[in-house]
């Protein structure tokens, strides 16, 4: 457990670290015991715990699943990762219009990095999208696109939408 960078310096400061921090890793990881996991997908904050679920499966004579983290998505705060428990999340059950509102409500800055982890367009229309921005277009108007694009798809398989005004992109 020590091998965990944060528990290596909190315990060579002297600083306590807590049972809890200790059984959580080894509870997720003994999950991949229990399953005969052969992947486990997480965000990169997970990254040990699934590792410690590599190793459990070793010592008791299974494959080692494969881990794929991925990033962590910012929260409409714009600060924390996206969290039910932080209130700052969109849920998959909220009306279209709820999560258009969500996405209006992020910062400029945040929107890339949603287009990024969320949109299904491809990288080059998200590049021209931004380049147009930078160029003078109102970031308002990308921002509707994809608020357009999270809140269609979930609710209504198939919706197809074109941004309004200058910035118009295949959904």
């Amino acid at each position: 457990m020590l091998e965990r960078d944060d528990f290596t310096k909190r315990y060579e400061s002297g600083i306590p670290i807590a049972v809890h921090e200790f059984l959580y890793p080894l509870m997720q990881g003994y999950d991949s015991v229990a399953l005969h996991a052969d992947l486990e997908i997480g965000g990169t904050d997970q990254k040990f715990n699934l590792l410690v679920g590599r190793e459990l499966q070793k010592q008791r004579g299974q494959k080692p699943q494969c881990i794929l983290t991925m990033p962590l998505l910012v929260g409409t705060d714009g600060v924390e990762k996206m969290s039910k428990s932080k209130n700052n999340y969109i849920g998959v059950t909220e009306t279209p219009d709820n999560m258009f509102g969500k996405v209006m409500s992020i910062s400029d800055e945040l929107m890339w990095n949603w287009y990024t982890l969320l949109s299904f367009q491809a990288v080059a229309n998200i590049e021209q999208l931004k380049a147009a921005c930078k160029a003078g277009a109102n970031p308002r108007d990308a921002k509707v696109l994809g608020g357009q694009e999270l809140g269609g798809p979930v609710s209504q398989p198939g919706r197809r939408t074109a941004c309004p005004g200058k910035l118009r992109g295949p959904l």
